[in-house]
């Protein structure tokens, strides 16, 4: 087996270090305690050691937050050096994906060893990025399906000791063929890529890469991320529409139900910029696509960006760096804002016509005993990528239906997965007002040394309006108890003082009696609530 070998690479007189990173070298040299601790990789070209230093310690990260870490990324051959790593960081790249074809770059004596020179020249390629903190997919494809595994497990050793900023892609899924038992086709007998990379020493939990159409013909792991199509994304025409800003959101949005949702980190890969005559043009589609991505808080790699003068890729890489991620690109959750759950329940999907899961659910099974008139929203949740249909069988990619979107009969559930459970919240307002007991006041002590307490309150004249009464709950050394008042005031008295509300408030007040003076001060509002 061929040893990972690097060949005319790195001359001492072409070396070129600057000043911080020729103290991390010489930091690194001086102990093995620092060199651990910053994840450093050595190798070995002869008399020369390279020692390669990782400035952000990701050895912990799980796949998910090495996706969150990624950011935007570019496409590089096996040429890429020192010099484009360089501008890529400097520009805002976090990733870049170096892509190779071993075609041509094995022997042909059937031990399928890679071509030394190849090897080294693809290593000096990941080491430019290594050098600019900069996270690699290194994907190798092949026209042959012969030899797969043999290659990468040359490949895993090679990279052995990088840490997990380095991933693997490309052809990872096909099974291997079989050649010493030709007649035997069983899965179970079939040694595979991914069981060939993960029985290397470095390889163990070395992060894959794996094509969404691949994903369920492989034996997964949570050391593994799905790439998601980038040509979906693609707008053509002449000009960036309205259309074209919903048709991007809607396919994240199927990436956010079908992978996120589920737990899988998602990698948008092979999106290339838009390529409008106008700039304007291509600057609007930057900054849509550059917001919701980041929004989702998905990676995304693109086959062709402009360059650092380019308008459209400055603004991509602005907006993106500058958004916020949210986690979702479905919707704003204003209808589940100040709501609480009435009823929830799930679903069974089952099979139907064409294999397809599916389940119709009546509003009256959705609502239960919730009123009707008061119910806001529902929530859906699931691991099936789902999707919400009405009676007339149109889908929508969303996880929340509001009010005006639940007016028919029933809903419908499907999902193209292999089983489906879907739970459901059904929301209506929470009329529940936060506790305010500056004008908690209480009456002199009558014979039995027993008061009066009077509790009022502030609320908005809009709120008011809407409700027929206002519920108060009071605590009083563990006990509680109720009052409803149906009145509102424009002014109270506090103490001889005349106060009046805030502008667009009203005040309600509620009355208890029969409490002991000695523990009027114990009393306390728990709750109040418009109903």
């Amino acid at each position: 087996m061929v040893k990972c070998m690097f060949l005319r690479l790195l001359r001492s007189d072409k070396m070129k270090v600057s000043g911080h990173r020729a103290a991390l070298f010489s930091a690194c040299l001086l102990t093995i305690a620092v060199l651990a601790a910053v994840g450093a990789a050595a190798e070995e070209t002869g008399d020369k050691t390279v020692t390669k230093v990782t400035a952000k310690d990701v050895s912990k990260y799980t796949a998910a937050q090495l996706n969150a870490d990624m950011g935007l990324g570019l496409t590089a051959g096996a040429g890429f050096d020192a010099a484009q790593a360089k501008s890529a960081a400097e520009r805002g790249f976090g990733t870049v994906k170096i892509e190779g074809d071993w075609s041509g770059q094995v022997s042909a004596d059937g031990s399928y060893t890679l071509d030394e020179e190849w090897l080294a020249g693809l290593k000096q390629s990941v080491d430019a990025a290594v050098g600019q903190d900069m996270y690699i997919v290194l994907s190798l494809e092949s026209e042959s399906d012969d030899g797969r595994a043999e290659v990468w497990k040359q490949v895993t050793e090679c990279f052995a000791k990088y840490d997990r900023k380095l991933m693997f892609a490309g052809d990872l899924s096909e099974a291997e063929s079989d050649k010493n038992n030709a007649g035997n086709t069983a899965k179970s007998n079939k040694k595979t890529v991914i069981q060939t990379i993960r029985a290397v020493k470095g390889g163990e939990h070395r992060v894959l890469l794996v094509n969404s159409a691949d994903w369920f013909s492989v034996e997964t792991d949570a050391d593994m991320m799905v790439a998601v199509s980038g040509e979906n994304l693609n707008v053509k025409g002449t000009a960036f529409t309205d259309e074209d800003a919903d048709m991007i959101k809607t396919q994240l949005g199927k990436y956010e139900l079908d992978w996120i949702d589920v737990g899988v980190p998602a990698v948008i890969d092979g999106t290339a910029a838009s390529s409008f005559a106008k700039a304007d043009e291509n600057v609007k589609w930057a900054e849509t696509f550059g917001s919701l991505a980041k929004q989702l808080g998905a990676a995304a790699i693109f086959d062709k960006v402009g360059g650092k003068d380019d308008k459209a890729a400055v603004k991509l890489l602005d907006t993106y760096k500058n958004t916020v991620t949210s986690g979702t690109v479905l919707e704003s959750f204003d209808a589940e804002k100040g709501t609480k759950v009435v009823n929830s329940g799930y679903a069974d999907l089952k099979a139907g016509a064409g294999g397809k899961l599916s389940c119709k659910l009546t509003m009256e099974e959705l609502f239960g005993d919730a009123d009707a008139e008061k119910v806001t929203a529902v929530r859906f949740t699931g691991g099936c990528g789902f999707r919400l249909g009405d009676e007339k069988g149109k889908e929508s990619i969303k996880r929340v239906l509001n009010v005006d979107e639940l007016k028919g009969e029933s809903i419908t559930i499907t999902s193209e997965s292999t089983w489906g459970r879907v739970h459901y919240e059904v929301l209506a307002a929470d009329r529940v007002l936060e506790p305010y007991t500056k004008y908690l006041q209480f009456t002199e002590a009558d014979e039995s040394g027993k008061c009066y307490a009077r509790a009022v309150m502030m609320v908005k004249e809009a709120e008011a309006e809407e409700a027929s009464a206002v519920k108060f709950t009071f605590d009083m050394n563990g006990q509680s108890a109720t009052v409803s008042s149906a009145k509102f005031y424009r002014a109270v008295s506090q103490h001889g003082e005349v106060l009046e509300p805030e502008e667009d408030h009203v005040f309600v007040a509620a009355v208890i009696s029969g409490i002991p003076k000695e523990a009027a001060e114990n009393l306390t509002i728990s709750k109040i609530e418009l109903v």
